[in-house]
């Protein structure tokens, strides 16, 4: 490896951060981009993307403290959530942030209990599929009550801007944008006050195989936009993957080799508790990409897992690689999102030490 940190580690790349931000900023028109701080919330990120003046979307009260640390401003930031606690409500609230998702009546009476009067988006109920991970299954009001909620909401005092939607993550189906705008756009023939349109993210990066092009996704909605609407609304998008998925990549060693009733087993030193639970969450249709330093001419297939004493702890399989042995190195490619923010030392196993590249040199 050119990388001479001992294993295991996660590289990030920030200046491809910023190149990320600066590509679908373009592309999309977009009036503000807010980066979705639940895939990576570490500083030297959140900082890159500040000074690229990004806007952030946050959940919780953590997520909102990261964002202030690196000096993000609160009048940037909103909270998509659909569900909160009264707490972070009144947290955020109290600092300043006055944008918040809902999408049941709950929702709109406990932000009247602890933001009274607050600006108000509506999360709606579109299709998800050909997404890697469905995000409706919880969330999302259906468009048949859309109205009733928004008049409600209206009836407490809330100025109701916009709506949002979501179309799952990992998104691999475009028509899925298509569909959610059109659904969603006889709304701002009814009310005057909704003027935005927040489509989430979703939009996918390059595992194992391809991906939808970003400008193909970009040119639906340019296009859906101008198709179903009279007016362009503001749009607001909240990519997190797409930002910073493809700035990592995570460096582990060889522990052991071992081979069970025809199948070798190579037994790495970063579990799948150590950062890769989405090949959990998404099942066989996903994998990393992943390299070695291996200089043998012979290849073999083999299972890669992690090293704790959990039966499920089993990274990829039947994956051909040069012969490995002890001490070589193996890179798994686009790291960089939801994989630190999942990442815990279960069973004693380190999580992947941090390493942040900017301008070729490596940050202290």
């Amino acid at each position: 490896m050119k990388d001479n940190y001992s294993a295991p580690y996660t590289l990030y790349d920030l200046n491809r951060l910023s190149k990320n931000y600066i590509e679908i900023k373009k592309l999309f028109k977009s009036d503000q981009i807010f980066y979705a701080v639940k895939s990576n919330k570490l500083f030297p990120v959140l900082k890159t993307l500040n000074s690229e003046k990004c806007s952030f979307e946050v959940n919780t009260e953590p997520e909102l403290d990261a964002v202030l640390k690196t000096g993000g401003n609160v009048k940037n930031i909103v909270n998509s959530a659909p569900v909160k606690t009264s707490q972070c409500i009144s947290y955020m609230y109290s600092r300043g942030v006055n944008r918040f998702a809902f999408d049941s009546y709950d929702e709109v009476n406990k932000i009247s209990e602890n933001a009274s009067g607050t600006n108000l988006f509506l999360r709606v109920y579109t299709s998800n599929e050909g997404s890697g991970q469905a995000l409706n299954t919880k969330y999302g009001a259906n468009i048949s009550d859309a109205v009733d909620l928004i008049d409600y909401a209206i009836s407490l005092g809330f100025n109701v801007f916009g709506i949002t939607f979501s179309v799952g993550s990992q998104c691999e189906n475009i028509p899925n944008w298509n569909s959610a705008l059109k659904l969603i756009s006889p709304l701002f023939k009814k009310y005057s006050s909704l003027n935005t349109i927040d489509i989430g993210g979703g939009f996918p990066i390059e595992y194992v195989g391809g991906s939808l092009s970003i400008s193909e996704i970009a040119n639906t909605i340019n296009t859906a936009l101008q198709k179903y609407y009279d007016k362009r609304p503001s749009l607001f998008l909240e990519p997190g993957r797409y930002l910073s998925g493809s700035i990592g990549k995570t460096v582990s060693s060889v522990i052991g080799l071992r081979e069970n009733k025809e199948v070798k087993w190579c037994i790495i030193d970063v579990s799948i508790f150590g950062g890769f639970l989405e090949l959990f969450e998404f099942g066989e249709d996903f994998s990393y990409k992943v390299t070695t330093d291996s200089k043998s001419k012979e290849k073999f297939v083999y299972n890669i897992a992690g090293p704790t004493c959990d039966g499920c702890d089993i990274l990829l399989r039947d994956i051909t690689l040069p012969k490995l042995k002890r001490g070589d190195h193996l890179t798994f490619y686009n790291t960089g999102a939801y994989t630190n923010e999942y990442a815990s030392d279960f069973n004693g196993f380190p999580r992947p030490k941090t390493i942040f590249m900017k301008d070729g040199k490596v940050l202290s």
